[in-house]
């Protein structure tokens, strides 16, 4: 989950408190039941996870605001650079949508969806808006992607016959 807004940040401050809570609460009780330090934070990893999570959805908020934007490494995030870009900027999703000339649903349905599948026209448009650039580097990576095998070619079906008539 990517926090879009200040009431994203607050409500997501408000689970982390609780999160950080809850932890303390079920290491105390797992501890009391009679469990091992040691078997009291391995039933607590999965809410840790949890907590960790949160912290850096925060952290990355926060860095976000300072104007830190971190590289895309997928076409796939490209939504979330665009939202970053937008909080960067300190813009509401109001005011985006004024710049783009669409309306402020339009917006929040396009960030709620992270961009998901835009155009590039789309994409450029939105940047142009927000006074963003786009730089892409492809890069060869370590691993050969295994060889694809050209497709199967499946048999047509036979179609019957008209009867011939005779006249």
């Amino acid at each position: 989950m990517i926090l879009r807004s200040k009431e994203d940040l607050h409500h997501t401050r408000d689970l982390l408190e609780r999160g950080r809570n809850t932890l303390a609460a079920q290491r105390d009780a797992f501890l009391e039941m009679g469990a091992t330090p040691d078997q009291a934070e391995r039933a607590l990893d999965p809410m840790r996870s949890f907590v960790d999570d949160l912290e850096e959805q925060i952290a990355s908020y926060e860095a976000t605001l300072r104007g830190e934007i971190r590289p895309a490494l997928a076409f796939v995030s490209l939504g979330q650079q665009l939202v970053a870009l937008r909080l960067a900027r300190g813009l509401s999703q109001k005011e985006l949508a004024l710049r783009l000339g669409v309306s402020e649903a339009q917006v929040s349905r396009d960030e709620h969806n992270e961009y998901w599948n835009v155009s590039p026209e789309k994409a450029q448009r939105v940047l142009e808006a927000l006074g963003g650039k786009v730089e892409i580097r492809v890069e060869l990576t370590e691993e050969t992607p295994p060889k694809r095998q050209p497709p199967k070619r499946r048999a047509r079906p036979l179609r019957k016959a008209k009867p011939l008539t005779l006249a």
